[in-house]
């Protein structure tokens, strides 16, 4: 586990996630289901290894993607509820086994950033357009706010300089001025595959 300075990484995983509305009566979210839900879990990561083998700052971005129905539209109404969540932040991340032995792979990573969530509400067409789409948009909001996570996990080589693991997260996003979010919480299980360099 000898890792080198720099390090480019994806991620994808599932899990799932909470989000609290300001307002349960608005018409923008009267079908939309604020338990917790399963969703997607992509991310992106570019991180500089300033302590050889041990600290990593990095530039990462997480995402909880969900789409669900509207089972109480009106008859006839096919409706689709999508939601984003997502956060740009700043992370830190220790490594505190040896580089010689299996402890060498565990990781744990916390940060700090930039919050979005959207909003999207859309409602089938009689018949696609001539763009070829089958749904129109209806509603799109944005919400910004702060977010926050930690993670841990574990990664091995695969040959160098390739690694792959597996790790788990939380992440947080506060949205105190939102119109139609007030935060968002989410966990993700997925896999990562990283390029040190």
């Amino acid at each position: 586990h000898n890792r080198k300075r720099w390090l480019v990484g994806l991620s994808l995983g599932v899990g799932p996630g909470k989000v609290t509305v300001i307002d349960p009566t608005a018409e923008e979210v009267k079908y939309f289901n604020t338990d917790w839900q399963e969703g997607m879990t992509p991310g992106f990561r570019f991180g500089w290894v300033f302590i050889p083998n041990r600290l990593m700052v990095s530039f990462e971005n997480k995402q909880w993607l969900n789409e669900q129905g509207a089972p109480g539209a009106p008859e006839g109404e096919i409706i689709k509820l999508r939601t984003n969540a997502q956060h740009y932040s700043f992370a830190l991340t220790w490594f505190p086994g040896s580089i010689t032995g299996p402890t060498g792979g565990i990781y744990l990573k916390g940060g700090v950033g930039w919050a979005n969530a959207r909003f999207t509400v859309l409602e089938a067409l009689d018949e696609p357009s001539e763009h070829g789409d089958t749904f129109e948009k209806l509603y799109l909001n944005d919400d910004t706010g702060l977010a926050m996570f930690g993670e841990m996990g574990y990664e091995f080589r695969i040959f160098s300089p390739f690694a792959a693991g597996l790790g788990v997260s939380y992440n947080y996003m506060d949205l105190p001025d939102g119109l139609v979010f007030k935060d968002t919480k989410s966990l993700a299980v997925g896999l990562t595959l990283n390029w040190y360099f």
